[in-house]
């Protein structure tokens, strides 16, 4: 009966993916251009519609999985049909029809390698070391402790509550643009203000929720739940809701929301409902928290247009970068791979390294003499100025193979363990959409102290492993 429910659902989910959405796009368009490139984006559309049809179908736990199809149908499927078919783009440009479909072939190998990089990894485990890292309850009250004194010292430092507790805004006004901080110096202390109370939040909610098989006696469960309100209400300061941009806020939200639920078969399909509902309705809604300058302000939230209007606004540039991407490349060449390198290396300072790369999606748009550069960059685009379709195919099989290693990984140890999967996965299931969307810098800006301030957090006992096509050699 459950599978038969699942069946229905995730049918009605195709047919409205693939079918009622696009046709709204359509008959929303008033100037349509049916040509190869959106009869290209169009199959991006059916494809992303057929894989999270499926997803919810077979029900398996695979979070990570979940949110790249979820980027894909939104990002580079119905926005990228809508601004092919209008020929309707949120930065004014005219690119050609072959540039265009270009842009969706570009889209559809890095697809194929992702999917192809998750195939591999069910079938092979390279020569490896294994970390095996958990987290004991009394770490977790140790980073509790120093995420307060860290955030504490943050604060004494950017002007006291006032300079936290207000909206991104003011957060901007005060920080960014007051001159009183270098860029560097906000983002440092904005990061020592957030991130470490998210994490231990993350990880005090986690054995909460999974307190009868983590913790022991009563007692634990009490102390544990003190600590999970304590921080709540430290979050509540230092990721103060109307401060944060829409990313990170989201990330909180949705890996604790992650966290909470049991997981069944039955899990899966609910959460692939919950996103294609909150990107039509809650995203929209939130992208006017941007424009709220004062707390008095907050009624600009309500006003939001149709939905089918936000799918050609700043939100949705990724098809749009990419295109002015591989534009860019085929002008100036490729980057070699310094645009990875600036992002690993996001926190060495430039006035060490002058040559510094800058943002993927500012270089791109500066050179075609746009004045806005604050832009998105997304994966493909990233992949292909590193080294064009070669770093396409490398990039994405990689990043297949991750994403389908932690999320069989997640599907074991979940609720079981305080392994390391366990907080990378809801984390990254989350944050995955805006690192997707990029640029790389700023999703590694915003990324890699979490994944730091988590692997620093853990206990780490090494084993040497050695696989080869799944199979284990002595």
């Amino acid at each position: 009966m459950l599978w038969t429910n699942r069946a229905l659902l995730s049918l009605c989910l195709y047919m409205v993916l693939a079918f009622v959405f696009p046709l709204w796009i359509v008959l929303e368009s008033d100037s349509p251009h049916l040509n190869f490139a959106s009869v290209a984006t169009l199959a991006i559309v059916e494809l992303a519609a057929a894989r999270l049809g499926f997803i919810m179908l077979k029900g398996a736990l695979t979070p990570l999985l979940l949110t790249f199809w979820i980027f894909v149908a939104f990002w580079m499927g119905f926005s990228a049909f809508a601004q092919t078919f209008s020929n309707r783009f949120y930065l004014p440009s005219a690119y050609s029809v072959e540039l265009q479909t270009a842009g969706a072939l570009v889209i559809f190998l890095g697809l194929l390698c992702y999917e192809y990089g998750r195939f591999l990894s069910r079938r092979i485990h390279l020569t490896t070391i294994i970390i095996d890292s958990h987290l004991v309850p009394q770490r977790t009250v140790y980073f509790g402790l120093l995420a307060l004194l860290l955030a504490v010292y943050g604060i004494s430092n950017i002007g006291g509550l006032s300079a936290v507790v207000t909206t991104r805004g003011a957060v901007a006004a005060n920080l960014f643009g007051s001159g009183d901080f270098s860029k560097s110096q906000a983002l440092v202390f904005l990061t020592m203000i957030r991130v470490p109370s998210y994490a231990a939040l993350l990880f005090a909610w986690y054995y909460w929720v999974n307190r009868r098989t983590l913790l022991n006696g009563r007692k634990s469960y009490f102390l544990m739940g003190v600590g999970v309100m304590s921080l709540l209400g430290l979050n509540i300061i230092t990721n103060f809701p109307l401060a944060l941009a829409r990313y990170w806020l989201g990330t909180i939200i949705l890996s604790i929301i992650f966290i909470t639920f049991r997981k069944t078969r039955e899990t899966m399909a609910h959460w692939v409902l919950f996103f294609f509902f909150s990107l039509l309705i809650i995203f929209p809604t939130t992208s006017n928290l941007r424009n709220v300058h004062d707390l008095s302000d907050i009624s600009q939230v309500l006003n939001v247009s149709a939905p089918i209007e936000h799918l050609y606004d700043g939100d949705y540039d990724a098809y749009q970068q990419l295109l002015n991407t591989i534009y860019s490349v085929d002008k100036e060449g490729f980057s070699y791979g310094k645009n990875f390198l600036g992002a690993v290396l996001f926190w060495v300072p430039r006035s060490l390294w002058h040559d510094k790369p800058f943002g993927t999606g500012g270089i791109v748009v500066e050179d075609l003499g746009y004045l806005n550069t604050n832009l998105s960059a997304p994966l493909w685009a990233e992949s292909y100025y590193a080294l064009g379709i070669p770093g396409v195919i490398f990039v994405f099989l990689l990043y297949g193979y991750i994403s389908g290693s932690l999320d069989r990984a997640y599907k074991v140890h979940d609720g079981r363990s305080s392994s390391l999967v366990v907080f990378i996965v809801p984390f990254w299931m989350a944050f995955q959409i805006f690192f997707l969307r990029g640029d790389l810098l700023n999703g590694a800006a915003y990324s890699i102290p979490l994944l730091v301030i988590i692997w620093l957090a853990l206990r780490k006992r090494i084993i040497d492993r050695v696989y080869y096509m799944g199979k284990k050699k002595i």
